[in-house]
């Protein structure tokens, strides 16, 4: 037996499965011709007029607003960590009684969250007034005078920037 044969043989047997299985020869005698697709022909939908276009208010921009808000935030973190490290570790500059040194700590720490929940607040634009109130509380929250010195640029930014409130 030669390979030629071999091959057909185990062509033929797996023709026989294949016919067992789905019921056809798996290699046809006859070639079948496919006959073509007939196309449909295309239909264009009918024109429908188009919607009017949806006009959004523009968004007003707040810069300053953003600005201060972010110079109040920094302002009353900075100043509850010197008042936090005086806490532990002594006013570096005076010498002051530990009691009175806590005390002082309590009022600064107060002082800058006042800060902080201002400039979250003028960070989004809400409630001008609070926002000013709370950027002049955070003046007192004097540590080593940097936040108090931001916390008065961020309240001179909220006073010209009013219209971006809401």
């Amino acid at each position: 037996m030669g390979v030629e044969e071999n091959v057909d043989k185990v062509i033929s047997n797996i023709d026989e499965r294949y016919k067992k299985r789905f019921g056809e020869n798996l290699r046809a005698d006859e070639p079948v011709m496919l006959k073509p697709i007939e196309m449909e022909k295309h239909v264009m939908p009918e024109p429908v007029e188009a919607a009017k276009p949806v006009m959004l208010e523009p968004v007003k921009p707040r810069t300053k607003s953003t600005l201060s808000g972010i110079l109040l935030i920094v302002a009353g973190m900075l100043s509850i960590i010197t008042w936090g490290y005086s806490a532990v570790y002594g006013f570096p500059l005076i010498s002051v009684e530990f009691n009175t040194l806590i005390i002082f700590t309590i009022a600064g720490c107060v002082f800058g969250l006042f800060a902080v929940i201002g400039g979250i607040m003028a960070s989004m634009g809400k409630k001008w007034g609070t926002c000013v109130i709370f950027s002049l509380i955070g003046v007192l929250s004097i540590g080593f005078l940097v936040s108090s010195i931001l916390c008065l640029m961020a309240f001179i930014g909220l006073l010209v920037s009013k219209k971006e409130f809401s």
